[in-house]
């Protein structure tokens, strides 16, 4: 939770460069890879070594991460400067969520007992564009412990129409509590 407050005013000043150059997909693709680059073993121990000197880092992800603008160097820069490159991980989130909302996109992941078909994925995407009024970026996954229905989160809501629900509240009633 510290690391998302420390990173949320980088995500921020990331969003806000990428949106005034009109390069918010780039940006989004940059924060990614340096967001999995971080995430190396090799490369966090290099970040986190006290004995290699910023530049030297710097230099390293530089030659790691490849073509990049150089409001991106500079970026990539400021969290070497103030010791803050493994934020990564937490700023690219945060500036996804900034993205989406820029884009009016919602990600929406749907649990399911059984593999929903073609039909059934596009109904479920089109209500949910109705409901939300916005574009749909809907993941998929299958768990049989749900026994049916569809389990929907968006964002920080989870919609939860499982039958396993259902059948637990039906049961709660039952016994009167």
């Amino acid at each position: 939770m510290a690391q998302a407050t420390a990173a949320r005013p980088y995500a921020k000043a990331a969003f806000s460069i990428a949106q005034k150059t009109n390069q918010l997909r780039e940006w989004a693709r940059f924060l990614e890879t340096a967001r999995d680059l971080i995430q190396i073993r090799s490369v966090q121990e290099a970040i986190k070594n006290p004995m290699i000197p910023k530049v030297q880092k710097l230099d390293l992800l530089i030659d790691l991460l490849g073509e990049m603008s150089e409001p991106q160097k500079n970026f990539l820069m400021l969290l070497a400067l103030y010791r803050r490159l493994f934020l990564f991980s937490d700023i690219a989130p945060i500036f996804d969520a900034y993205y989406r909302e820029a884009k009016q996109i919602a990600a929406v992941l749907a649990v399911s007992a059984y593999p929903l078909s073609v039909e059934q994925e596009a109904q479920l995407k089109n209500a949910l564009q109705r409901k939300l009024d916005k574009k749909i970026e809907l993941s998929l996954r299958v768990d049989a412990s749900i026994l049916g229905g569809v389990i929907l989160t968006v964002g920080d809501r989870v919609l939860d129409g499982s039958l396993k629900r259902r059948l637990m509240e039906l049961h709660q009633q039952l016994r009167g509590k």
